[in-house]
Order: structure tokens, then sequence, then C-alpha cells
């Protein structure tokens, strides 16, 4: 049901947002934005969770964290958070 994959999918991004932002580069992150097929209610099995992750410095160590944190999240809800992190200016 799309009800249960909505819950899913939004219980694995609140877990990865929350990972994140407790984590050692949590004051490297200037701003999340959500967008894809999530943020249009375009619900589907499989398909992943997009984010771009803006950070004003530390891109590698923010980059690390993210892995971690999406591999943590594939583990414990089986769905993928895919963040793409660049440079805030």
């Amino acid at each position: 049901m799309i009800s249960d994959l909505r819950e899913r999918k939004s219980k694995a991004l609140e877990f990865f947002l929350e990972r994140l932002l407790q984590s050692e580069v949590k004051n490297s992150i200037g701003k999340i934005l959500l967008f894809g097929s999530f943020s249009r209610g375009q619900l589907k099995e499989g398909s992943d969770i997009d984010l771009l992750i803006f950070v004003p410095n530390q891109l590698d160590e923010v980059g690390d964290a993210c892995d971690t944190t999406s591999f943590e999240t594939v583990v414990q809800f089986g769905e993928s958070v895919e963040p793409l992190i660049g440079y805030l200016i």
C-alpha cells in the first residue's frame, strides 16, 4: 500500500536526518533540501529519497558522514537515501 510505503520512507528520512544532524559534521551543514519523486508524492517501491546537502566547508567529511548514515538507513529500513553534496556559496 502507498500509505505503508510513505510511512517507511518517511521514517527512513527522519532516521537519516537525525543521525546526520547528531554527527560530528552537524555544524558543517548549511542547508538540506528534499527533491525528487518522494518530495512530489510520487512514491513507488524501489525509488530512493533524494537530498541536496549544502555545506560551507568540509565537503569530504560531510560526504563520508552521509555515506555512513545512508548505509545505516538501508540496513535499518531497506530504503535508500541519496544525498548530493555541494558547496554553499
